[in-house]
This record gives structure tokens, C-alpha cells and sequence, in this order.
């Protein structure tokens, strides 16, 4: 059962949907509403954040007082069109202090300005820089909605390139098919709070550009995800990505891969993002830290 700071959430954030709906430029206001909704969140005071940049792509290096050997490396969401380091910096934070680890988050090139592959560009190369400091064994990939979905395209790159992967995944609601055709797109819609078809749609056109919507590097459902990490998939029920996540998770297990799947009853999507205002955010984010020391305690023992 939701709670009730969920419902009340939930309300406003079906005002803002009828906003972005209703806009001349959508695009625009998408990414107004999602940074300005980001600075209602506090960052931690022990936080000390640095630019970089990661083989010339702009990253930004989350890190506490205590050095830590965990690293994530974070793909934001925002339908490919929207979100920044600043709209993702506080749940950035918040995944580090559970995770007991530092934190790249990557300033990837959105659409329609950047169309694919510029984003797939940006995160293979962000990570290559990232795993020549530092290894790949310390790294989890991490990414929410359309960032989830980076992260798993960026995963299949590197199968085949058979480039060193990283020790595990984390994917909160993954955007994985954008041809549209997913079941829950229609059968969850009315109760989705944050996405609407026609939204995800003409991100989808932006973000592909030329390309067939059914491309594997653009749809990563339909790459081949032998070899996956360990990987832990969250993903509500009042989530019109739902369906996404539940065939990721079945292709991943039928490769072999270690898979943890969270499906949370009646949570929107991407709700980590609303960290310590939620109740199922904090609890969401405390599961996501029990992997990371399942992951890392299990390396460290074998």
C-alpha cells in the first residue's frame, strides 16, 4: 500500500503531466520542471562534489569525507530529451551514502539537439576513462528510466567489444523498448503520474533520430545480454515501464545472470528519486545498499 506522502505526491506530480501535455514546448518545461523539483532536496553537508572531465565528456565526481572503493557511475533519467547532474545530484548522493561508495554521475548529450548515438558515445567513453583510473571491478553501472536503458545499451557495447565490465548493475524502472509496443504502455497508462504515451513517444523520435525505433543500442531490449553482471532491477506497479523490467529480467536469468527484481506495489516510476521525502524511496535506496555489500562482500570473500 502506498503511503500517504506517495498519494499526495502523486497528485501534484499529475498537475505537472498536464502541464508538460498542454506546453507548446514540452521539452523546454520538462527540463525546467525536473531541476526545479530537484532543488526542493538538501544535499548531505559531508558531500564534496568536482567537475571533470572524462575523456571529454562532462562527469561529476561525488565523493565523502572517507575515501571509499566503490564507485558508481550514473546515468540520469529524463526520456533522453531531459535531466542533468544538477536535476539527479541529490538522489546521486543519497545512492552513494547507502552504497558506501563514490559516485561519477555523467553529463551525457541529450536530444533532440544530440539524437543517437551521442548519449551511447558519451557513456562508453565515460566509462573507459573511468576504468582505466580506477578498474572495472569497483564499478557499478546505475541509471534510472531512459538512464537505465543507457546503462544497458552501454553494457551490451561492451559485451561486444568484449571490453572489461563492470562488477554490477542497478536499474531503477529502465527504458528499454522505445518502439512503443510495450503492453503495459496502455495497460498502466491512466495510473502513471510521471509518463504519458504520446510523451514517451516523441522522446523516442528525438532521441532515434534516423534510426528504427527497434535498434538494439536504442531499444536494448533487443541486444544480446549474454554475460550481464549481477544486477538489481526496482520498478513500480503504477509504472508504464513495468513491462520493460519484467522482460529484462526474464531474458537476463535465461542467460544465466544473476538477477534481482524488486517489482514494488503501487509506486510510481522512478520513485527513488524522491529519497528521504518517501517512505518507499528510503527504503528502496536502503535495498539498493544491501546489494552493493552483497555484490562487494561477496568479491572480497570469494
Amino acid at each position: 500500500m502506498a503511503s500517504l506522502q506517495h498519494t499526495l505526491l502523486s497528485l501534484y506530480l499529475r498537475i505537472l503531466q498536464r502541464k508538460q501535455s498542454n506546453s507548446k514546448e514540452p521539452v523546454k518545461l520538462r527540463r525546467k520542471l525536473i531541476n526545479d523539483v530537484a532543488t526542493k532536496f538538501k544535499l548531505p553537508p559531508e558531500l564534496k562534489l568536482e567537475r571533470l572531465s572524462a575523456n571529454g565528456v562532462p562527469v561529476e565526481w561525488t565523493s565523502f569525507m572517507e575515501p571509499r572503493d566503490r564507485i558508481i557511475m550514473y546515468l540520469h533519467g529524463g526520456a533522453y530529451v531531459a535531466g542533468s547532474l544538477q536535476s539527479h545530484r541529490h538522489m546521486v548522493s543519497a545512492l552513494g551514502i547507502a552504497c558506501k561508495a563514490e559516485v561519477m554521475a555523467v553529463d551525457y548529450r541529450l536530444a533532440p539537439e544530440h539524437p543517437f548515438p551521442a548519449a551511447l558515445d558519451d557513456a562508453v567513453s565515460a566509462y573507459l576513462w573511468l576504468v582505466k583510473k580506477h578498474g572495472s571491478e569497483k564499478v557499478i553501472i546505475a541509471g534510472d528510466s531512459a538512464g537505465g536503458g543507457l546503462a544497458v545499451a552501454l553494457i551490451a557495447k561492451l559485451l561486444e567489444d568484449q571490453l572489461a565490465m563492470p562488477r554490477a548493475a542497478v536499474l531503477l524502472a529502465p527504458w528499454l523498448d522505445l518502439t512503443g509496443e510495450s503492453p503495459t504502455i496502455v495497460s498502466v497508462g491512466k495510473r502513471d503520474v510521471i509518463l504519458s504515451k504520446e510523451m514517451l513517444a516523441s522522446s523516442a523520435r528525438m532521441y532515434a533520430h534516423t534510426y528504427p525505433l527497434d535498434q538494439p543500442y536504442i531499444s536494448p531490449i533487443n541486444a544480446q545480454l549474454s554475460g550481464f553482471p549481477e544486477t538489481l532491477i526496482q520498478v513500480g506497479t503504477k509504472d508504464m515501464l513495468l513491462n520493460d523490467s519484467r522482460i529484462l529480467s526474464q531474458k537476463l536469468k535465461q542467460h544465466g545472470s544473476h538477477v534481482a527484481y524488486e517489482e514494488w506495489k503501487g509506486a510510481m516510476h522512478v520513485w527513488q528519486f524522491f529519497t528521504y521525502f518517501l517512505p518507499e524511496s528510503k527504503k528502496a535506496i536502503s535495498r539498493i545498499g544491501e546489494f552493493a555489500d552483497k555484490v562487494f562482500n561477496s568479491t572480497t570473500t570469494e
